[in-house]
C-alpha cells in the first residue's frame, strides 16, 4: 500500500512529499492528526548555561487532515502549521519522477567512475 503524501501549507501551497508509515497513516486519517518527529541540527558543543534550553518542539511537524470536495468526489489533503519544519522531513519521490531520478543517479556513478580512473593513471 502507497502511503505517500503530499503536504500542503494553509495557502495551499505544496512543500513536500513524504512517505508515511502504516501506523502514522492509520492516526492520521483515523483522528485527523498526527506528529512526526524531525532531525533538529546538530548540537553546539559550546553549551551556554544562560540560553534557553533546547526546544523539541522545533523539531517536530504536526500534520491533519482536510476534506476538499472536487467533482463530486472526496479527496483528503494533508496540511501543516509547521512549514519550516515540514522541509527538514525526509522527502518522497512520486511515481513520475523516479525515471529521472534514475538518469540523475547513472549521470553520477558515471562521472565518478570517470574520475576514480583518472586518479588511478
Amino acid at each position: 500500500m502507497d502511503h505517500r503524501v503530499v503536504i500542503y501549507t494553509n495557502d495551499m501551497e505544496p512543500i513536500t512529499v513524504v512517505e508515511l508509515t502504516s501506523a502514522a497513516r492509520e492516526l492520521l486519517m483515523q483522528q485527523g492528526r498526527v506528529r512526526l518527529a524531525v532531525m533538529p541540527p546538530f548540537p553546539s558543543f559550546d553549551y551556554d548555561p544562560h540560553e534557553a534550553p533546547f526546544d523539541w518542539r522545533k523539531y517536530e511537524v504536526e500534520l491533519f487532515v482536510e476534506t476538499l470536495l472536487r467533482h463530486g468526489k472526496v479527496h483528503k489533503m494533508v496540511f501543516t502549521h509547521n512549514e519550516e519544519s515540514a522541509l527538514l522531513l525526509k522527502a518522497a519521490f512520486l511515481p513520475g519522477q523516479y525515471g529521472e531520478l534514475g538518469e540523475v543517479r547513472a549521470k553520477a556513478m558515471a562521472d565518478g567512475f570517470i574520475k576514480a580512473l583518472g586518479m588511478l593513471g
